[in-house]
């Protein structure tokens, strides 16, 4: 069987139909046999170049993407090299990112990339410099190599963003990630450049919380509205207001108000109070509604645009139970320690509305400082508790044979948003052996 070579322009592609390629290492000839692919196998390379020897038993394969052949005898066939592509190793430029008290962790990335996959490792050396930014100061300066695996095109370069502790500098900080030393590759756009803006700078927005529930009781009662900002700007902010109705009705349940407010530079927090009247007729439910709209707003955008006001029906009104009586019974003696009595005060019912009451002990038979430690304070009911206790620690007496049962009070007094029914707490001490 009559052995032939070819040589090529370019990349190498399928031969023609029928025939088997033995290909030499770096693709530099190779013998083209007619026949059957075992007979094809059987062949050897003709001993043109130093690689054929290496590949001389290589088995029959077939390389794709041919431009031109040449197909020939051996000693006819003209030797061309395959040259590969030319890999470029390149950087782009990271995406801006902001930084400030309020923005945490915050990093940059640059990727890293090659022009096409290349089938060996390639290599590349990378570091931070400064722009206008300083390293150790705006962010934190990295260096190191990077390798890209055979098929993989991109890397990413992650650099830590400090919150610099002094505001107002030029804006925006800038540094830049450099390129150095590939290996494998060329280089290509050496140099990213990356931008810091402080928060400041960020899309302020303003927004309206709901008012705390207010109580339908008395000539003077307002909801406030909160009106806030996400950060300060450097600019004057202005919102427009108005208050709409819900279930709770304008001229009967409240007042309505509408206006501008203006934020100062550096100002974030505005309130926006309105008048709640006390409605003289039935009301068809315990809890009204209404709001507060904001709208037109300028240097900034509108994130919360509408807050609620709830007012309670006075009927709601829960009173304040004591519900200890004469129960507190507590024994002390020498042998015992850790004693103490126990108040517990109640609510009627649930409200929405916290409720809050004032207690202090007094005494009666007992003493202060000797029978009893005395307490004082107030105590706050949230929204749907009923129950608290107040605890009195009990004091080991050391004269005996004092008045038996010994005792005093806790004395209940100024509740808000509610109605004292029973005022005083009896604990009665009784003493033990």
């Amino acid at each position: 069987m009559k052995r032939f070579l070819f040589a090529t322009s370019g990349m190498l592609g399928f031969l023609i139909a029928g025939a088997t390629l033995l290909a030499s290492a770096r693709g530099a000839g190779a013998a083209i046999a007619y026949g059957t692919p075992e007979a094809a196998a059987a062949l050897q390379f003709d001993p043109f170049h130093p690689a054929a020897a290496a590949a001389s038993r290589q088995a029959p394969i077939l390389v794709p993407n041919l431009r031109s052949i040449h197909v020939g005898a051996a000693d006819q066939c003209p030797r061309t090299p395959v040259t590969p592509p030319t890999i470029f190793v390149s950087v782009n430029d990271a995406p801006p990112v902001f930084e400030g008290p309020s923005v945490p962790n915050v990093t940059v990335t640059f990727t890293v990339s090659l022009s096409a996959p290349s089938t060996r490792p390639v290599f590349v050396g990378y570091f931070t410099f400064n722009g206008t930014a300083t390293a150790g100061i705006d962010y934190a300066s990295v260096s190191g190599h990077l390798t890209f695996q055979p098929g993989q095109t991109s890397i990413k370069v992650i650099v830590p963003v400090l919150n610099d502790p002094v505001p107002n500098q030029p804006q925006p900080k800038t540094f830049f990630l450099r390129l150095v030393d590939p290996s494998g590759a060329q280089l290509g756009r050496a140099t990213g450049i990356a931008k810091i803006v402080e928060s400041q700078e960020r899309p302020i927005s303003v927004s309206v919380s709901d008012a705390p529930s207010v109580l339908e009781i008395g000539p003077d009662i307002h909801s406030r509205f909160t009106v806030s900002l996400s950060a300060a700007s450097k600019k004057p902010v202005t919102v427009h207001f108005a208050t709409a109705d819900g279930s709770a009705k304008a001229g009967s349940d409240y007042l309505s108000t509408s206006g501008t407010l203006t934020f100062q530079p550096g100002q974030t927090l505005k309130t926006v109070i309105v008048t709640v009247l006390d409605n003289v007729g039935p009301d068809e439910a315990d809890v009204e509604n209404f709001f507060l709209k904001l709208s037109s707003a300028t240097g900034a955008s509108i994130s919360r645009g509408t807050g609620q006001a709830r007012i309670l029906e006075n009927r709601r009104v829960p009173s304040v139970l004591i519900s200890v009586g004469k129960t507190a019974h507590v024994f002390e003696a020498p042998t015992l320690h850790g004693v103490k009595a126990v108040f517990t005060v109640t609510l009627s019912n649930p409200t929405l509305l916290p409720v809050s009451v004032q207690y202090a002990t007094s005494n009666g038979s007992s003493k202060a400082g000797v029978d009893y430690a005395p307490a004082g304070g107030t105590l706050t009911f949230g929204p749907n508790e009923t129950t608290k206790t107040v605890t009195i620690d009990v004091l080991n007496d050391p004269v005996p044979n004092q008045p038996n049962p010994k005792t005093f009070f806790l004395n209940l007094s100024n509740p808000k948003n509610g109605v004292l029914t029973r005022s005083r707490g009896l604990a009665e001490i009784f003493e033990g052996s």
